[in-house]
């Protein structure tokens, strides 16, 4: 009984490592990707130009992907998400601007 106890107990820390290693791996490449989407908005961000920040996006995205070429698809945007995106981008971008508007001031 002690052989079989044993024997249960390594195969249980076997597993257990394997578990592991296993999230480990996967924490690696979630930390990776998380990392990349950083850099990637970091190097579409400093431009203020519509074009280059596509241009960039797609070279980057490219580059991410390992691919010999991307392709962006317009597409048509409906009613709800324009109204989503206004709401988005009259989000204020500084600070102060935000305290402002938190504090019922109107631009």
């Amino acid at each position: 009984q002690d052989q079989i106890d044993l024997v249960e107990a390594v195969a249980e820390r076997v597993a257990l490592s394997a578990e592991n290693a296993r999230l480990f791996d996967e924490t690696s490449r979630r930390a990776e990707r998380e990392r990349m989407v950083t850099e990637i908005t970091s190097k579409i961000r400093s431009t203020n130009d519509p074009e280059a920040m596509i241009r960039t996006a797609l070279d980057e995205l490219r580059n991410a992907l390992g691919a010999t070429q991307v392709q962006l698809i317009p597409q048509a945007i409906s009613a709800s998400q324009k109204n989503q995106s206004e709401i988005i981008s009259s989000t204020p971008q500084d600070p102060a601007q935000k305290a402002q508007r938190g504090n019922g001031a109107k631009k």
